[in-house]
């Protein structure tokens, strides 16, 4: 554009039109910059106007007027500030996940960089990410900050988590299980590491108040806290779990209530809050231990079979007959599993042995609600519509544990309960109780498997009587259902994948502690849906193919050519006759005989074999041709 400088028709009509444009556009506003229309015209024409440039050294040179240069200046000024705020939120939260990141230095950095704003609520952000920025920060500043700091800032501390805690619940935001962008929780971790610094009881009281907050916010908080919450006060974390516990609650009709309904029953909980506060701060201060409180009894809702054909009168009648269930209220309150779950999992974050000494309690208290809500008492084809699936993750994961652990007696006991379940809900949780074993045993090679294994004989006699088990396919039939699978699955140690692949979570350095749990593992190869527990089975073996599990691998496959003897679609199509004829590759390196006529299990062998090429595996005459070298060698 400076060529237009001079005198010319074509510089007059560029000029004309750019002040054309200007007046249509009208002036720019403070933000504008060069990628708006109005400030490119302004622009435009400071460049056409040759008051604008200054001669020097025979060259004219651009010189932007005043109200330009503010305005860009302003520009530059915003947006420095701007690269340092998102250099100080990519800071903090590193710093927030991770301590290695964090120190008094950063805390203080952050601090002054806050410069004790306090949270916008209204900011149009969905993530209100201002307010969760000040929230970060002021857990840095009573987490990290030495006691200067903290001193210094502790009022605007407190005032930020006052201001979140006391805005509209964000239920949504709350129910992260982390703290990242969970402001409830950043504010109540604040507190927390304030009552860690000056061991206040008002503190330490206002946190019991706050687990029973229905955003459940506490729990990420105590959570992340957790490890220095027992080391002051491990009494803090059971009292806040029972306080957790009695207000994991909801109701559904809950919109239909008037304002004067509302207020009541707002009344109504605060006087129940205060009342178990008092009661666990008076535990706390030497008194009598409260009782674990009673979740609201639960009606499962039975799934309603889809029929094609004639259609059957409907018939109004309830699911479960509970008469602990009293429906006289008009707006019943039911529990919120989801809260109880989030809590006892925030509890379990880290190991201690003052919480794994209680632990027994929680399972016991809750072992009749828990076996009612997944539909003990209604019939094996029950299928419950909104089972209590996140509790049940944490709650039968400390089951698992404590049968691990525990008597012979209490391990029966759990094992009745989970036995007696629909097949469904067996399913659902003995899966969980499978894994959860596993790793106990797994990943840890002093302990026995006496427990595991007999955790795996009953549940497999369960697993037999299944409709799931039981039901007529085609033998080759992969098919299975999605409430199934993971059981199936972790009964053959394998991660169920319903929409990818599924692998073994087994690994090799703790493979070799499989060897007692095979007997097992056998009993079952051959039942239910035979070609998906064939490719589990050999997921789990192939791990770490081992010529001393070779009487495993032959005794099974056996049974698959009993179960599947002309299916090319298995031993073809889905690969298992290759997989068995790899892991026999695999196991003659470590162990040579069993390419030998001598070998115990020679017949065997070439009985599979031969089967094997008969359905047309290529790879079984490659290893028969092996087979043959190797007597060849032996008569040399």
């Amino acid at each position: 554009m400076p060529y237009f400088l001079k005198e010319t028709a074509e510089a007059e009509t560029l000029r004309a039109r750019i002040a054309a444009a200007k007046l249509r556009l009208g002036d720019y506003d403070s933000h504008a910059d060069f990628s708006d229309p109005t400030f490119m015209v302004a622009h435009a024409a400071n460049v056409l106007d040759r008051s604008n440039y200054i001669e020097s050294e025979g060259v004219l040179q651009f010189r932007f007027p005043e109200k330009e240069a503010d305005h860009l200046a302003r520009l530059q000024q915003r947006s420095a500030a701007h690269t340092a705020e998102v250099n100080i939120g990519a800071r903090v939260s590193l710093a927030l996940d991770d301590p290695k990141w964090a120190s008094t230095e950063f805390a203080r950095e952050a601090a002054e960089f806050a410069g004790r704003k306090l949270p916008d609520l209204n900011e149009a952000d969905v993530l209100k990410s201002g307010a969760t920025s000040l929230a970060s920060i002021a857990v840095l500043v009573s987490r990290d900050g030495d006691d200067a700091l903290v001193d210094e800032f502790e009022d605007w501390v407190r005032a930020i988590a006052a201001d979140i805690l006391n805005a509209p619940t964000d239920r949504i935001g709350a129910m992260r299980d982390t703290l990242r962008y969970n402001r409830p929780a950043l504010a109540i971790t604040a507190l927390l590491h304030l009552w860690f610094r000056k061991e206040l009881v008002a503190d330490r009281n206002q946190l019991l108040e706050l687990a029973a907050r229905e955003d459940r916010g506490g729990a990420p908080a105590f959570s992340a806290a957790l490890s220095k919450i027992v080391e002051r006060d491990a009494r803090l974390v059971k009292s806040a779990l029972r306080i957790a516990f009695q207000f994991s609650r909801y109701t559904h009709n809950k919109w239909e209530q008037t304002p004067a309904e509302a207020e009541l029953a707002k009344q109504i909980r605060d006087g129940r809050r205060a009342d178990a506060v008092a009661v666990e701060i008076a535990w706390l201060e030497g008194d009598a231990e409260p009782d674990w409180p009673q979740f609201a009894p639960e009606r499962p809702s039975v799934r309603r079979p889809f029929r094609i054909g004639k259609r059957t009168p409907a018939v109004d009648k309830s699911d479960v007959e509970n008469k602990d269930v009293e429906e006289v209220e008009e707006f019943p309150e039911f529990t919120d599993s989801q809260m109880a779950a989030a809590w006892l999992s925030a509890v379990r974050a880290h190991p201690h042995p003052e919480i794994e000494s209680w632990l027994p309690d929680v399972v016991e208290n809750y072992a009749q609600w828990t076996a009612s809500a997944n539909g003990l008492g209604l019939d094996a084809n029950a299928d419950l519509d909104r089972p209590p699936s996140e509790w049940n993750q944490q709650y039968y994961t400390v089951v698992a544990q404590l049968m691990m652990e525990g008597t012979i007696s209490s391990f029966e006991g759990a094992m009745s309960k989970l036995i007696d379940l629909p097949d469904t809900s067996f399913a659902r949780t003995a899966d969980i109780v499978l894994f959860a074993s596993d790793v106990w045993y797994f990943n840890n090679s002093d302990r026995s498997a006496e427990r595991p294994i007999l955790v795996r004989e009953k549940i497999g006699q369960r697993l037999a009587s299944c409709e799931f088990w039981g039901r007529e396919r085609r033998r080759g039939d992969l098919s299975i259902s999605f409430e199934s699978g993971p059981l199936l699955a972790n009964f053959f140690m394998n991660s169920y994948n319903s929409m990818g692949r599924t692998t073994s979570y087994l690994i090799p350095s703790i493979f070799d502690r499989i060897d007692p749990i095979l007997d097992v593992l056998l009993r079952y190869v051959g039942g239910g849906p035979t070609a998906i527990l064939a490719h589990f089975t050999m997921n789990t073996v192939s791990v770490r193919p081992r010529a001393r599990h070779l009487e495993f691998v032959l005794a099974a496959t056996e049974v698959w050519l009993e179960r599947c003897p002309d299916d090319t679609g298995v031993w073809l199509e889905l690969g298992l006759g290759r997989r068995i004829v790899q892991w026999l590759d695999v196991a003659a390196e470590e162990d040579g005989s069993i390419l030998t006529s001598t070998h115990m299990h020679r017949i065997q062998m070439d009985r599979i074999i031969g089967k094997l090429i008969e359905l047309g595996v290529a790879e079984a005459h490659d290893f028969e041709q092996r087979i043959a070298l190797s007597k060849g060698s032996e008569r040399k």
